[in-house]
């Protein structure tokens, strides 16, 4: 009992109570390794299972997806052998996150619908807050901005039932990124500020910071500088009493790049070298790449040409440097060869007369000719081999695509075996019962004793489970892999629909009778009636519908 306890507590402060700051500071390592030895003291119980899960998102939270995806998938098969429905549904969340960040939408929808499903049996009105969440995330990632913005404010409406205030912010955020990505400044800065006030009250100092940063850039695009540096100089004071070394450099960098649109390039130079300094000895490659473009753009501000080529030049060495290092190498090359040859005519220059000094005026203006030939080169070769880099990934991805496709193919297959095979099981359960009554009726005949066959018969019947609480989510499983959205899809034509008129109307898209539904469920032809009469008026159907029609017309079928 005590190894149990210490283990949910483990995973509690390593899931819950770590700030980002501190695993910025210290690592992901930390906290992977020290998931990993619990792991190998557990058995196969609940805590394995939530570890399990804990290294799935610790592995997801540092970009190692694949490692991510091996542990909570295995997180998944114990929960599912276990019946342990919460963590069953972390684990289809944690999958589903993973496909998101690798740019598989389709399998991150189809983990977050699972993952969604189950809260809502569970009616886990968090969990299901969360789901909305994430299908809003993958909308926006696909553009589809009015379906995000719905699905975002589904999940706030749960959150403030909830008086999840923490979790409130996150909605206004998510909500707020929308907005921007559609140019709606306004809507973003009113769901930024709310995120603020929240912050305030909960002292939420990381909150705080992220959303003044927010804010900060939203003014910048609008061309409102002065406000701009306001809250960009909030969010760096936040980030100077955290110690939060990541934060300060794009901070700095977020400042410099103010000054520089301020036409300000000596305070702009100023801010991008400490913005600089932190992401050199952090080694943050995108804080460093932008810092040499906003150099190269206060060099160019103060007239110091030289200077802006040679920042824009290592801006794009870096931009590139997992594109095509060798070909960098050689226009680097090229690079200080020329200004060897540069250097060289300097000192010849010094020994000549001014005849010669006006023939050096002449050999600058060939210089910066030659430099403008040598910057056009350079973007010339890089943008022939990024297409060619773009055609082989495009090819990379149609295979990609054929593999999943594959993939999906031989789920379904799966699916609708377990299904088949689900229905032969009724099949088998309404062989038994009309045996039952032929023996009832015979038995009716004599009106003497009970027969050796009929106590046999009702034996064999007496363990027949008709349909059992796990024999409905097996099939609920199955079901959901061939018509992922079909409940979705029911639920949103008629929220309140119940879960016994919804199993109706499964069985029906399966095209089970009434008869074949009342001998699976334990229950009379007139029961069944009941429920499609009630679920045919919530659906707004006629008297003269018939089940399949009504789904046809609704375009569910």
């Amino acid at each position: 009992m005590f190894r149990k306890r210490k283990s949910y507590f483990l995973v509690f402060i390593l899931l819950c109570t770590l700030s980002p700051v501190a695993q910025a500071q210290n690592g992901h390592r930390l906290i992977i390794d020290s998931l990993e030895n619990e792991l190998l003291k557990t058995g196969v119980d609940s805590s394995r299972m939530n570890f399990l899960n804990g290294l799935g998102y610790q592995y997801w939270k540092s970009d190692s997806y694949d490692t991510a995806l091996y542990y909570a998938q295995t997180a998944l098969q114990l929960a599912q052998d276990l019946d342990l429905k919460k963590g069953e549904s972390k684990a289809y969340s944690i999958i589903g996150i993973t496909y998101f960040d690798m740019g598989r939408y389709t399998d991150a929808l189809d983990n977050y619908y699972l993952s969604l499903n189950i809260c809502e049996l569970l009616g886990d009105s968090g969990g299901i807050a969360v789901g909305y969440s994430n299908i809003g995330n993958v909308f926006r990632r696909q553009k589809a901005y009015d379906q995000a913005i719905e699905w975002h404010l589904k999940a706030l409406s749960i959150r403030e039932k909830l008086g999840d205030k923490r979790n409130m912010a996150v909605s206004y955020f998510n909500i707020a990124n929308v907005y921007g990505h559609t140019k709606d400044y306004d809507n973003a800065i009113t769901y930024y500020e709310m995120v603020v006030e929240i912050g305030k009250e909960l002292n939420k100092l990381d909150l705080l910071s992220h959303a003044y940063n927010n804010i900060g850039n939203l003014y910048k695009r609008t061309g409102n500088l002065n406000l701009a540096m306001k809250y960009h100089q909030n969010s760096l004071e936040i980030v100077k009493t955290q110690g939060a070394m990541n934060g300060l450099a794009y901070s700095y960098y977020n400042i410099g790049e103010i000054y520089n649109l301020s036409n300000k390039p000596k305070e702009a130079k100023y801010w991008l070298s400490e913005s600089m300094q932190i992401a050199k000895e952090r080694n943050i490659q995108e804080i460093i790449k932008a810092n040499y473009a906003g150099l190269a753009v206060a060099d160019s501000l103060m007239g110091n040409y030289l200077g802006a080529y040679h920042n824009f030049k290592l801006y794009i060495a870096l931009r590139d440097s997992l594109f095509n290092e060798e070909k960098i190498r050689e226009v680097t090359k090229l690079s200080m060869e020329y200004e060897f040859e540069k250097k060289e005519a300097v000192e010849k220059v010094k020994h000549e007369n001014a005849l010669f000094q006006a023939r050096v005026q002449w050999g600058s203006l060939t210089i910066f000719v030659f430099v403008l030939a040598l910057v056009g080169f350079t973007l010339l070769y890089v943008t022939r081999l990024k297409k060619e880099k773009e055609h082989h990934l495009f090819l990379t991805q149609q295979e990609v695509t054929r593999l999943e496709k594959e993939k999906v193919d031989e789920d379904l297959a799966q699916a609708k075996t377990d299904l088949q095979q689900f229905l032969r099981q009724i099949e088998d359960k309404n062989r038994i019962i009309e045996k039952v009554n032929e023996e009832l009726n015979a038995l009716r005949d004599s009106q003497n004793q009970m027969g050796d066959g009929l106590k046999s018969t009702l034996s064999e019947l007496k363990r027949q489970n008709i349909l059992t609480n796990d024999d409905w989510l097996h099939f609920l499983r199955s079901f959901n892999k061939l018509y992922p959205k079909f409940s979705i899809r029911i639920k949103e034509l008629q929220p309140k629909i119940t879960e016994s008129e919804l199993r109706y109307l499964m069985l029906t898209k399966i095209g089970l009778e009434h008869k074949e539904m009342a001998s699976a469920l334990g229950v009379t032809t007139d029961t069944i009636r009941v429920t499609w009469n009630r679920t045919r008026i919530k659906l707004g159907g006629s008297i003269k519908d018939a089940p399949q029609s009504l789904l046809n017309r609704m375009g569910v079928a």
